[in-house]
C-alpha cells in the first residue's frame, strides 16, 4: 500500500485567474495539480480575460469525498464551464447561457497541459473530452501527477 501523498490547499486569494465555488477543505492537491491549475487559469484570465471556476479537489487527508468516485488524491479538479454573461456562476450544456466556444478553449488549454491526463466533459462539440455521466455542468480534470 503506496502512502498518500502530500496535499496543499488550492491557494484563495483573487487575481489569479480562478474563483472558488467549493468549500476549502474539499479544495486540497497535489503540488503539481496546483500548479497546473493555477498556470492554467492565469494564462487564461490574461488571454481570455474571465476567471475559470474552481470546485471540489480533494480532502487534506485524501480518501472518500461523496458523491464523487474519484477525487481521492488530490489528481482531480472539478471545473465549471463558461458562461456567455461572463458571470461567475453556474451553468449546464444546455443552458442559453453556456459558452460553447469560450469552454472549448478552456478545453483545449486543459487537454494540452503536460501534466493533464483527461478531461471529462459531456459537450460532444468538444475535441478530446470524454463523455461521461453526471458531468454536464462541470469539466472533471484528472492530471497525472
Amino acid at each position: 500500500m503506496s502512502a498518500q501523498p502530500s496535499l496543499i490547499l488550492l491557494p484563495q486569494a483573487s487575481g489569479h485567474g480562478y474563483y472558488s465555488y467549493a468549500s476549502m477543505d474539499r479544495q486540497w492537491g497535489t503540488k503539481p495539480t496546483i500548479d497546473t491549475i493555477a498556470q492554467i487559469a492565469a494564462d487564461f484570465v490574461r488571454n481570455q480575460r474571465c476567471e475559470i471556476g474552481i470546485g471540489d479537489m480533494s480532502f487534506r487527508s485524501g480518501g472518500a469525498m461523496p458523491p464523487h468516485v474519484s477525487h481521492t488524491d488530490g489528481r482531480c479538479i472539478d471545473i465549471r464551464p463558461l458562461r456567455t454573461d461572463g458571470a461567475a456562476g453556474p451553468v449546464q450544456i444546455t443552458d442559453a447561457l453556456y459558452d460553447h466556444a469560450a469552454t472549448n478553449l478552456l478545453a483545449r488549454s486543459l487537454l494540452t497541459h503536460s501534466n493533464v491526463s483527461r478531461v471529462l466533459f459531456n459537450d460532444p462539440k468538444i475535441p478530446g473530452v470524454i463523455l461521461w455521466p453526471g458531468h454536464d455542468n462541470h469539466l472533471h480534470v484528472i492530471t497525472k501527477s
